[in-house]
């Protein structure tokens, strides 16, 4: 795998306005994914993952706005590009699939027809070349490359056929940048490891780069190469996924790991992270995960309370951002 940098997002802040109040969702976002890579960015909810993914492709809604930072695409400034250049780009280079499909398909358009659109519109295909590569993609994905296939509507299909369907519209053009938020969600372990395996497929074919947005990070434990992860608008650890799972340094990220269940800890009860994550409008001072930290809260640490830790280098491609990174954490 080359190490060309292909998305890199610097110190990344964005707000939503409510209630004559502004909410920080992301807070200084910092990633950096390479082509080809399958780079899973991990967190609970509300701590920023699909306001990244929205705001790399400038899908944020209205009453959102980047307050400051930057996010190159192949070099290139997404945040000031020209609205018709970045719709070039959007199916073309840079492709989502989202997290709930039904949201985001035509009801009133036939399956076949909503993937032909994209190798008619960015290909220049005719409907005859259309048609007989959007049989192509179904297969690709899984799906029966038939006519029933093609003719049914997207409410005719199970939740895992309909997310197969949206990531054949997503890989029609066979991006450089795939990104999926929680494409996995509401669906079974089956399901769930099928939709992964698929999109490693993907990648392994066309050497296409996957942001894969989770909660759960049991789910790439397999999967992903980098693995960064987000807490409260801001990541707080990133590192090549073996180094991360064999060596964390965060609080947050070993309690993380901690709660994943394994053979190896049948009969002994999962440690789980306590507390709850805070809300965008009321992060704590300082470190936010301190009111959560055991090591934070068993030593009243004034660093964790009162001052934001950077995110630094410690190690090769080894980040975190913890004032006592790696120190023994006592029992929850």
């Amino acid at each position: 795998m080359g190490q060309d940098v292909l998305l890199d997002i610097k110190d990344l802040a964005v707000e939503f306005s409510a209630h004559r109040s502004r909410i920080q969702a992301l807070r200084g976002v910092d990633i950096t994914l390479l082509a080809g890579q399958f780079h899973a960015l991990v967190g609970e909810s509300g701590a920023g993952k699909t306001v990244t993914a929205f705001t790399v492709l400038r899908l944020l809604p209205p009453e959102a706005g980047v307050v400051r930072g930057s996010v190159l695409f192949q070099g290139h400034e997404l945040l000031t590009m020209p609205e018709d250049v970045l719709r070039n780009l959007r199916g073309r280079e840079i492709s989502m699939i989202f997290q709930e499909p039904s949201k985001y398909l035509n009801p009133s358009m036939r399956a076949g027809r909503q993937v032909m659109e994209s190798a008619t519109f960015h290909l220049g295909y005719s409907d005859k070349a259309a048609r007989e590569y959007t049989e192509e993609l179904f297969a690709r994905v899984g799906l029966p490359a038939d006519d029933e296939t093609f003719r049914r509507y997207p409410h005719e299909f199970s939740g895992g056929m309909r997310q197969r369907l949206m990531i054949a519209m997503a890989v029609a053009c066979s991006p450089s940048l795939l990104i999926a938020d929680e494409p996995t969600t509401a669906q079974d372990v089956g399901v769930q490891r099928q939709i992964i395996e698929l999109l490693q497929d993907i990648r392994a074919a066309s050497r296409t780069a996957i942001l894969y947005v989770t909660h759960d990070i049991g789910l790439v434990k397999y999967a992903a190469d980098y693995v960064s992860i987000i807490y409260a608008g801001k990541i707080i650890e990133s590192a090549p996924r073996d180094i991360l799972f064999s060596e964390p340094l965060h609080p947050y990220t070993r309690l993380l790991l901690a709660s994943i269940p394994g053979r190896d800890k049948r009969g002994r009860r999962l440690q789980g992270v306590p507390g709850a994550s805070p809300r965008p409008d009321d992060i704590p001072s300082g470190c936010a995960f301190h009111p959560r930290c055991p090591l934070a809260l068993a030593q009243s640490l004034k660093e964790c309370r009162e001052t934001v830790p950077p995110l630094i280098r410690l190690k090769s491609a080894h980040r975190c951002a913890c004032f006592f990174s790696g120190k023994e954490l006592p029992p929850v």
